[in-house]
């Protein structure tokens, strides 16, 4: 799962934002990796850069019901303001 998640984060930061959701994809496939907010978190993000704003979503509010606001403290405030409402 950490292999997964390294690759996605390396993807993510060069903006290559669509292998970054497929590698955290990959990443939630592996035993208990559904557990990891940090997982939910870079998948949230990379499907806000891609403008799949359901998804992102989904998965960062999932992030966020695993880890709390907190998971978001040093990431753009962007990715934390489409979940709000829905709290």
């Amino acid at each position: 799962m950490h292999v997964y998640t390294a690759l996605g984060d390396c993807y993510f930061n060069l903006e290559d934002y669509l292998s970054a959701t497929s590698y955290y994809n990959e990443a939630l496939l592996c035993p208990d990796a559904v557990e990891y907010g940090y997982v939910w978190l870079g998948l949230g993000q990379s499907f806000y850069e891609l403008g799949n704003m359901e998804k992102a979503k989904d998965a960062l509010m999932s992030a966020y019901m695993l880890e709390g606001k907190e998971i978001f403290e040093d990431v753009d405030e962007k990715y934390f303001s489409i979940i709000k409402d829905n709290m």
